[in-house]
């Protein structure tokens, strides 16, 4: 009968602790690691939004440069050129008119606003400017960075100081935008050359 006892006596306390502290250290390797492949995998998201969001503004973008024009003579496209802010003037829906396109950023978002011509005819005047239209939802808050740089004509090209807006023959685009997943944010920084 004591044999019985003995066989049916279980697990002592100290063996039940070791058991319980290896369960938890095995949990909690493993909690940790999904942490970690779950931010990841946030991360990745977050900057796919962002290279998508930043591809699109920038096509948008290059596309009006690239129809753009100047409609006096010897004047350039641009009417304003500032590092984070510009003035042009484009045909956006291929009308024969031209359009006044409008670039900025203010509180980290990238705006877009249109102001079309009253005349159809040169010389153009123009109404208005439309609602502004965000671009870039979030652009990085902490880089003040260029988001135009402009151009000459010439070979190899020469940066045009702010204020001869008439001599711009290229523009540099630079832009970082972001977003956030979940508690993830991640920027992507995406630039391009357009020829006026």
């Amino acid at each position: 009968m004591g044999r019985r006892l003995r066989s049916d006596a279980g697990f002592s306390v100290s063996e039940m602790l070791v058991v319980t502290l290896l369960l938890g250290i095995v949990v909690g390797a493993a909690y940790l690691l999904m942490g970690a492949a779950t931010g990841m995998a946030d991360q990745v998201e977050a900057r796919t939004v962002a290279a998508e969001e930043g591809r699109s503004v920038m096509d948008r973008i290059t596309r009006e440069l690239r129809q753009a024009y100047e409609i006096e003579a010897n004047q350039g496209a641009f009417e304003y050129a500032r590092p984070r802010e510009c003035i042009f003037y484009t045909d956006v829906n291929r009308d024969g008119i031209p359009e006044r396109i409008w670039y900025r950023v203010q509180s980290g978002k990238l705006y877009r606003s249109q102001a079309t011509a009253t005349t159809a005819l040169p010389p153009y005047t123009f109404g208005s400017y439309g609602p502004a239209e965000v671009r870039a939802e979030s652009m990085d808050g902490n880089w003040t960075g260029n988001l135009f740089t402009y151009y000459d004509g010439e070979d190899p090209p020469n940066e045009v100081p702010s204020g001869h807006a008439e001599d711009i023959s290229a523009v540099s685009l630079r832009l970082v935008t972001g977003a956030k997943v979940n508690k993830r944010t991640a920027f992507v920084d995406l630039s391009t050359w357009v020829k006026i």
